[in-house]
């Protein structure tokens, strides 16, 4: 299966940080071809991404790269949206990057700031949103 581009080329372009190397263009071909449709490669995405990973602070930074991670086979939510992106885009399914931040303390008190987080957004050729 490969996914029809919604026109937007620039949610198929990889950055600094989302370079497919060897391991992440394969999977991405892999997914596609197994693939059903443009929400079936997001869903594989994601559990392949969760599979391949563990979440771990302190062991990645905001530099590490996509193909580092993987690598490490360890990281935080933006090491995940990283890997999960680069996989997407390289079975051609656009996707971009979203972070936000939780501004809550834990007693969900405003102002306390919980820290950053960061998600993968895939675009649908049917208009659908993805994971």
């Amino acid at each position: 299966m490969a996914p029809t581009s919604v026109g937007d080329g620039h949610l198929l372009a990889p950055t600094a940080l989302t370079g497919a190397d060897g391991a992440l263009a394969e999977a991405g071909r892999d997914l596609a071809a197994a693939a059903t449709s443009a929400m079936d490669l997001a869903e594989r995405a994601c559990t392949w991404t969760h599979r391949a990973m563990t979440y771990e602070h302190g062991v990645t930074g905001v530099h590490t790269t996509a193909a580092s991670a993987l690598a490490g086979g360890r990281g935080v939510c933006q090491d995940y949206a990283h890997v999960m992106l680069t996989v997407c885009r390289a079975g051609g399914l656009p996707a971009r990057y979203v972070s936000g931040h939780l501004t809550e303390k834990a007693d969900r008190t405003p102002g306390g700031g919980r820290g950053g987080r960061s998600f993968g957004r895939q675009c649908r050729s049917d208009g659908g949103r993805g994971l």
